[in-house]
């Protein structure tokens, strides 16, 4: 069954940022579904155990948690449909502690602390694509 979720999340993934990147130079399309794909292991491997694979708060870790993850598909909708690209990289970051109970870890300093990660860039870059992936699977405002 998890073949099953990994198989429609990355089929999601690339035709979410083909549709969304329609107007944008090759370059930047194949740029931005790069970033998007490493987002998304980046949030399997580090996020979906408290967020949950879809982002909405029901990871598999939600019993051990004092306060419950959350709904990260809510973002923009709390941001008046806007989604808050440099408030949720801060807050991936560690540089905006939003997290007053300190559960969520500070993501920029684990990074850093990663011998595979060899520069700030490299983890400036993680944070960026971690926050693409999270963009890509906001609820849409649909209007009639």
């Amino acid at each position: 069954m998890t073949n099953l979720y990994v198989a429609i999340g990355i089929v999601a993934l690339a035709l979410g940022a083909m549709f969304q990147a329609g107007n944008q130079p090759v370059d930047d399309r194949y740029e931005l579904m790069r970033a998007r794909a490493l987002g998304m292991s980046v949030y399997w491997e580090h996020c979906a155990t408290c967020h949950g694979l879809t982002g909405r708060g029901d990871g598999s870790r939600i019993a051990e948690l004092k306060t419950p993850p959350g709904d990260l598909t809510k973002l923009s909708e709390r941001n008046g449909w806007t989604f808050p690209t440099e408030k949720v990289a801060r807050v991936i970051d560690g540089a905006d502690r939003t997290h007053r109970d300190g559960e969520m870890p500070l993501w920029g300093k684990v990074f850093q602390s990663d011998p595979a990660l060899k520069d700030d860039a490299a983890v400036k870059d993680r944070i960026r694509a971690l926050t693409l992936y999270l963009e890509f699977f906001q609820l849409r405002q649909y209007r009639r």
